[in-house]
């Protein structure tokens, strides 16, 4: 596994610490994803200068993360978060420290991180710092705890999620000891915030494998907000294209329900159009005048949406059917009717007379499209009144 390129901006930066007399390394998950030749999303550094005096080196510094020792520095158009190295004590939340403490030493920080592959660290010189074999394990496609895996579970618990993500997310197996510490562990997630939960759910959701949620409710990670695993195969997410709202859907059909979205606090958006997926699935005869009805009363965005999901589920013609209604520009709601409430009023139609008789001209548009004009709508309807 060779070297990979690293923005001259960032070694200058590493270098601008040591010419002022501090250690300074990248590590983590730009370190990782550098080594597997991905392209680094973010640039976290560690260095022995403490907050205050990161500060004193860049006054523009954001200071958000502070209680836990992290500085973000703005560096030539770069957000780079800077972390001192720390010792971190109990953790009674099983989610974060009490307390940090601030250390002098590299590897003593590496030791208190998740796992083996984020526990690696680069200096300006591209040397490699591994203390804990994070080569080896990338170089085997292992997710592995640093050190034991329980207590690093019992320290951030939200750690079991990010395991199974990553494992996800870099196509890795999860060590054997420590996917055994996930089991012991896992009902400590019942501490975590449904927020960050649903975040790490939605990641793995996101990747080239989502089927490795099933993971996270085998293990029981996911008891507190999902009580039970789905019945089908969780292979079938891969059919849907890597859109968030499209695996959400997925997921709701697999587990027949979306009360766990609000359990996990997910956007009214998400849970809405997950819900019409849901009750639209339930229906088999999925035709022409079903999908005029569907636009009606869920919407057009909606039905699109829940139309693309359900064809790539079930390899039906869904999103043709539906994508053929809306290029014809055919009849779907009220509002494209070609009469109005005061046409009706002319008929002696009155309050909610009137309602009920735009939705009857709408259901017989749907069935004969080229009846939408407003001549012949008010003869249907004036027949249809002389026979009701």
């Amino acid at each position: 596994m060779s070297e990979f390129m690293i923005p001259n901006r960032i070694i200058l930066f590493l270098r601008y610490l040591e010419s002022k007399g501090f250690q300074a390394y990248l590590v983590g998950g730009c370190v990782r994803d550098g080594l597997l030749k991905l392209t680094p999303h973010d640039w976290d550094v560690c260095t022995d200068a403490v907050p205050q005096e990161l500060q004193a080196l860049f006054p523009d510094s954001l200071t958000y993360g502070m209680r836990h020792g992290t500085v973000t520095v703005k560096w030539q158009e770069l957000m780079i978060e800077v972390t001192t190295f720390r010792a971190e004590s109990t953790y009674t939340d099983h989610r974060r420290p009490d307390h940090v403490s601030y250390i002098q030493d590299l590897k003593s920080d590496l030791a208190r991180r998740d796992f083996t592959v984020n526990a690696i660290a680069m200096d300006a010189d591209r040397t490699i710092h591994d203390p804990f074999g994070g080569m080896l394990d990338l170089n085997a496609g292992v997710i592995r705890a640093v050190g034991s895996a329980e207590e690093r579970f019992q320290e951030d618990a939200l750690r079991m999620l990010r395991a199974v993500r990553f494992s996800a997310q870099l196509q890795f197996s999860i060590e054997p000891i420590t996917k055994a510490a996930i089991w012991t562990c896992a009902p400590l997630t019942a501490a975590l915030s449904s927020e960050r939960v649903a975040q790490e759910m939605e990641k793995t959701l996101m990747t080239s494998q989502p089927e490795r949620i099933s993971d996270m409710l085998s293990a029981g990670l996911l008891i507190p907000w999902i009580a039970k695993s789905a019945n089908g195969s969780y292979d079938k997410l891969k059919n849907l294209k890597p859109n968030r709202i499209h695996r959400w859907c997925g997921l709701s059909l697999l587990l027949h329900s979306t009360e766990y979205l609000k359990r996990l606090r997910l956007d009214r958006k998400t849970t809405d159009i997950c819900t019409a997926c849901c009750e639209i699935g339930q229906n088999q005869n999925r035709d022409d005048i079903f999908w005029k009805r569907t636009v009606y009363h869920y919407g057009k965005e909606t039905a699109k949406t829940v139309s693309e999901v359900l064809s790539a589920w079930n390899r039906t013609d869904d999103d043709q059917i539906l994508q053929s209604i809306l290029d014809s520009g055919a009849c779907c709601t009220v509002s494209e009717l070609a009469i109005r409430g005061n046409d009706l009023i002319t008929l002696g139609f009155q309050g909610k007379e009137i309602g009920a008789a735009l939705e009857n001209a709408l259901r017989h548009v749907w069935s004969y499209p080229e009846h939408n004009d407003r001549e012949l709508l008010l003869s249907y309807l004036r027949e249809e009144d002389q026979h009701g």
